[in-house]
């Protein structure tokens, strides 16, 4: 009876596409928009290129275009890590919100060491956060308004039995191991609004699980059980309180009610097509998600289609709906206006569009 509860408050506002609405190519075509991410709040977004290099460009709120032909506005920082370099874990540059404002974090050479850095959006301010003999990379931040810094997620080493996991507060810079942590999952998140609390995935014999540690406490706990390989979870808030999620086997999507551990699992999402899935972001507190689909498990994206799928069961085709074409990176954007925005690339690492609304019809009489 709680999970239908908890369904049926959710359906009453969740998100889906506008009859009306197409994707729309943005940018400027042929050039290359690696991992963009929007600013929380904002009307910015981050990406990097092939040239190892991070971009701020500018969005207009009600369509959510870049302002100029090519969304390279403003250049941040130089000699990145390469995307195409395999040997430890890549993440593109990432907005981290603390009281001070948005700021950007990535990784970026110290020397002949990748280490993790931050700058503000105007370029100004790039300062290294962490110099460990191994080097971090792949920073994931905290976005969190009300507190006083911003905490990444990193990892250590270089892919291989040494690889590790530790989470840094960008005030201080030390390396605070995350134990357990299963880098076949992807990576870990903060929980929405916190800078504190952040789940990842745990390794374990057979049946990968999720953990979360408190960086205040310095505690780990296993929060579920069951068979199956969890990975990529995330958190979000649903009317003021948090959830959790993740890839369950990479074919359905498992949500969890944080409390006592074991969490419960309160819904499961399967697409209405087989395949795997990749590359899972939530909306906001709308209780729906983006997810990229594809019809093989090895990160090729060959074949891939960009979905919303919600608490109530539903799933949406939201690309352009051709077959055989390469897509992955959905990103949800929510601009000033609030309107929310889906953003993907394409096999060329172009960016495409699309807006998203509820329609009155799908709300609960």
């Amino acid at each position: 009876m709680r999970t239908t509860a908890v369904i049926i408050a959710i359906l009453t506002n969740c998100l889906v596409p506008t009859t009306a609405a197409a994707p729309v190519q943005i940018g400027y075509p042929g050039l290359v928009y690696i991992d963009p991410e929007f600013e929380p709040g904002g009307t910015r977004v981050v990406f990097q290129d092939t040239q190892y290099r991070a971009w701020v460009g500018f969005l207009h709120p009600a369509t959510g275009k870049c302002l100029s032909a090519t969304c390279r506005d403003i250049l941040v920082a130089t000699d990145l890590q390469p995307g195409s370099d395999f040997s430890r874990p890549f993440n593109g540059p990432e907005w981290g919100v603390s009281a001070s404002g948005s700021a950007i974090h990535l990784t970026k050479y110290a020397g002949e060491t990748l280490q993790s850095w931050r700058v503000l959006p105007d370029g100004t301010g790039l300062t290294q956060i962490t110099s460990a003999a191994e080097g971090t990379s792949g920073s994931l931040a905290s976005v969190a308004p009300t507190a006083s810094t911003v905490r990444l997620i990193v990892a250590r080493g270089a892919v291989g039995p040494d690889l590790g996991a530790a989470w840094v507060d960008t005030a201080v810079g030390a390396i605070n191991p995350m134990p357990g942590f299963w880098w076949g999952g992807q990576t870990g998140r903060f929980l929405p609004g916190s800078a504190r609390i952040a789940i990842y995935p745990w390794r374990s014999d057979s049946n990968y699980q999720l953990a979360v540690v408190d960086t205040d406490r310095l505690a780990t706990q296993v929060v579920t059980t069951g068979a199956g390989q969890k990975s990529e979870p995330f958190g979000f808030l649903w009317q003021g309180k948090r959830y959790a999620g993740a890839l369950l086997d990479r074919t359905s999507l498992v949500i969890y009610e944080p409390g006592t551990a074991p969490w419960p699992q309160i819904a499961e999402l399967t697409p209405p097509a087989p395949g795997w899935l990749f590359s899972l972001e939530p909306v906001g507190d709308t209780g729906c998600f983006v997810v990229a689909l594809q019809n093989a498990p090895d990160q090729s994206y060959t074949d891939a289609a960009i979905y919303l799928t919600c608490l109530n069961g539903t799933w949406t085709r939201i690309d352009d709906g051709a077959v055989t074409a390469r897509r992955s990176e959905p990103e949800p954007w929510r601009s000033p206006t609030g309107q929310w925005f889906v953003y993907w690339n394409d096999g060329s690492g172009s960016m495409w569009v699309v807006p998203i609304s509820q329609r009155p019809e799908d709300a609960l009489p």
